[in-house]
């Protein structure tokens, strides 16, 4: 299997601790991680993924303020923009997506989702859910 590449993006690392596990768990599930700390809008949005010489990730797992004036919007809407990047899995984890209507607003864009605190088992289960292939259709076998 290719090796694959995921984006941590941290916009606000309190605790090593934190980032180290969710690094722990992306490694575990076979992703080598790009970590991204402290965005701010001083950054330019389109050229965060993909990294100079570095592929565009395979999976973005944010972990951000989702307020109504959080940098995440802007980063969100650009990426959601790129050809590439746009395509891309994004796996949010938020205080804010206790909120039903945000929560709803991006699944709806197809990103997944997962409110904080979180266990490490969300995490694993929303990459297993990602990575996990399409449902074959299922065609009845003929008797004759």
């Amino acid at each position: 299997m290719a090796k694959r590449i995921g984006l941590y993006i941290d916009h606000e690392p309190v605790m090593p601790g934190y980032t180290h596990a969710v690094e722990r768990v992306l490694e575990g599930q076979g992703y080598e991680v790009m970590l991204l700390n402290q965005i701010s809008r001083e950054y330019p949005f389109s050229g965060l993924v993909p990294f100079q010489d570095n592929p565009v990730a395979d999976i973005i797992v944010m972990d951000v303020s989702l307020t109504p004036k959080a940098i995440a919007w802007d980063l969100l809407s650009v990426w959601f923009l790129h050809d590439e990047i746009g395509q891309k899995p994004v796996i949010i984890c938020s205080t804010d997506l206790l909120d039903d209507t945000i929560r709803a607003h991006l699944e709806k864009r197809g990103c997944t989702t997962i409110a904080k605190p979180f266990r490490p088992q969300d995490l694993t289960d929303a990459l297993k859910g990602i990575d996990k292939p399409p449902e074959q259709e299922h065609k009845p076998e003929l008797l004759w």
